[in-house]
């Protein structure tokens, strides 16, 4: 196995460990609506002989989960008059989907929720009270850390027994009593 090989083997493991964990803790957030999100989050690994690089990629709105909105940010402004939202829209979505509402009802939950986050940013305050709601990649990173770390080490671990093991059968072939090791 080559070096870029061993490389591009770990990146897949890393990768996956990091893509469940992740997955995980932005649904133990809550954060699971349609599963879209979650479904959207992959992974490119490109390796190369002395590196791995695992690129993510996930729907724009997940970075909006992990990281908040302030108040100021909030796309609403109470009586604008406006026709059409579409922040409200995705808040009707929401209270039809995740609480159950219809109709107007549903329509008045959205407007509801849109004052209170322009009031209190979002999360609202009574969101994080049910739970931590930001952070959903660092947590996700912080959980993946230690199977990640376990998994380096067994790759590496099999990439330098093949390497001595290579080394030691040259040896036995040339008769020689010198070691060298090539790695490639």
């Amino acid at each position: 196995m080559t070096a870029e090989q061993a490389f591009e083997m770990l990146g897949n493991q890393v990768g996956e460990i990091v893509l469940i964990a992740v997955r995980n803790e932005l649904e133990a957030q809550g954060h699971k609506m349609d599963g879209n999100l979650s479904k959207s989050i992959q992974y490119e690994v490109k390796a190369e002989a002395t590196k791995v690089l695992i690129e993510y990629s996930f729907l724009e709105y997940g970075m909006v989960l992990n990281y908040g909105v302030t108040p100021d940010r909030i796309p609403y402004r109470q009586g604008s008059g406006a026709k059409s939202s579409k922040f409200i829209d995705g808040l009707i979505k929401f209270a039809q989907k995740k609480l159950g509402k219809s109709g107007k009802e549903a329509e008045g939950v959205a407007f509801a929720i849109a004052k209170k986050m322009k009031a209190e940013g979002m999360p609202t305050k009574g969101s994080r009270a049910m739970g931590n709601k930001l952070n959903w990649i660092g947590i996700g990173l912080e959980n993946a850390n230690p199977k990640v770390v376990e998994t380096i080490n067994k790759v590496f671990g099999e990439v330098i027994n093949g390497i001595m093991i290579q080394s030691f059968a040259e040896i036995s072939k040339s008769n020689s009593k010198n070691l060298k090791v090539n790695i490639k």
